[in-house]
């Protein structure tokens, strides 16, 4: 069975494109969020890294809305991926360089690729980030100073609104967008009817939920929830005939 009503599970409601593709398509869909950040306090040492820094690395839209207030002109920008950077761009914060791909090792290895000398490098990222990353560009000769800017939390209104979710009798589509949302589904001992489905937004969090021995039903080619919204109302389209 395919389900005609699409559960967000990020922080974030869906943006303003996936919700036209959404009502152009006639599907219903409800945000209820797993998890939300807290900022952390800024480090007495940021100033000063500020000062000697060449380069920003920006891997989520969390860290690029938290960290917008320290940011200074002179500073050249590492973006993820397209979203990213869009989020930047609507702050008129030009964008040096943007990776193909919105997986850290892919992100990492492409940028090192064009910028191969060293650089002084500020990484702002979650308390639950890859620690992969910054030590890649460390061991590649390059300066980096990384620090959890935010931590990741459960959310509580939004886990009491999933477990009223949890009882709908029509098949629906569950969407995790981070292994951080499916952790908290699991750890708070959720469990889908087999009438609702889950996709995932990418390899890592189709691991972290195949992990637990819960079926994937979608997971798009590349990282994307507009492509995983596409992925799962192409399904819909193909069941109403």
């Amino acid at each position: 069975m395919v389900g005609s009503l699409i559960i967000f599970t990020r922080e974030q409601e869906p943006s303003v494109e996936l919700q036209t593709l959404l009502y152009q398509n006639q599907v219903r869909w409800m945000h209820a969020p797993l998890i939300c950040t807290q900022g952390n306090p800024i480090p007495p040492m940021l100033d000063d890294k500020l000062d000697k820094a060449d380069w920003v690395f920006f891997t989520s839209a969390n860290t690029v809305k938290l960290f917008l207030p320290y940011l200074k002109p002179d500073l050249k920008i590492a973006s993820i991926g397209s979203q990213t950077s869009k989020l930047l761009k609507e702050h008129d914060i030009d964008v040096t360089f943007e990776s193909s791909s919105q997986y850290g090792v892919d992100f990492i290895k492409e940028w090192a690729s064009r910028y191969g000398y060293h650089q002084a490098i500020l990484f702002p990222h979650s308390d639950l980030a890859n620690p992969t990353y910054p030590k890649m560009l460390q061991e590649l000769g390059h300066d980096v100073y990384a620090w959890p800017l935010y931590q990741t939390v459960a959310n509580q209104e939004g886990i009491a609104k999933i477990r009223e979710l949890l009882s709908l009798k029509e098949p629906c589509v569950w969407t995790f967008a981070s292994p951080s949302a499916w952790d908290v589904f699991y750890q708070e001992g959720l469990s889908l009817p087999k009438h609702h489905q889950i996709g995932v937004i990418g390899e890592t969090t189709a691991k972290a939920v195949l992990d637990c021995g819960v079926s994937v039903n979608y997971i798009p080619s590349s990282p994307s929830m507009v492509k995983l919204v596409e992925l799962i109302i192409k399904e819909i389209k193909e069941h109403e005939f």
